[in-house]
């Protein structure tokens, strides 16, 4: 592992902390990923470079899975890696984030179709709640898990009744 890689992977330490400490939970970035896979289609119609955003994290973590599980001598990540890691961690300090800004979005009574980098305000401190979608997406995992139950106790019970009669 080069020097940059090194730097690269304490980086990316601070940013997977940060999103553990958001989220009460071990791994914060693929949570983080997740609540952006579960609102994607939202956010990518009223938050400016909300897919870019959703890539660039998920290139982030490959880099990081790659640093962890190989050992080359070889420099894995770049400059930029390095960057924009650390640009993350400063739009998720502002609510500059796409989750955050989402969050800002939703919670605007405003009736605007898309939001401007412009429009977004800057808080005072940092305080992140989880987007409210988030609850819909756990819902929707768990009706369809029940929807796959029934559909497999009445396979059974047809099964059963046509070998009674």
């Amino acid at each position: 592992m080069t020097q940059l890689d090194n730097e690269f992977f304490e980086e990316y330490k601070h940013l997977e902390r940060l999103c553990s400490d958001m989220y009460s939970c071990r791994d914060g970035i693929r949570q983080y990923l997740e609540d952006m896979e579960c609102q994607f289609s939202e956010g990518e119609k009223t938050i400016p470079h909300w897919a870019q955003d959703y890539r660039n994290l998920r290139g982030l973590r490959r880099t990081r899975n790659t640093l962890a599980h190989s050992v080359s001598e070889y420099q894995v990540c770049t400059e930029q890696d390095v960057e924009n890691v650390i640009d993350f961690v400063d739009r998720i300090m502002q609510q500059q984030d796409p989750l955050a800004m989402l969050n800002l979005y939703n919670s605007r009574d405003e009736e605007s179709e898309t939001m401007d980098e412009s429009e977004v305000s800057v808080p005072d401190k940092f305080h992140y709640d989880a987007p409210r979608n988030e609850e819909k997406c756990k819902q929707l995992i768990l009706g369809i898990v029940l929807l796959v139950i029934t559909c497999v106790l009445v396979i059974l019970v047809s099964i059963l009744i046509s070998r009674i009669i």
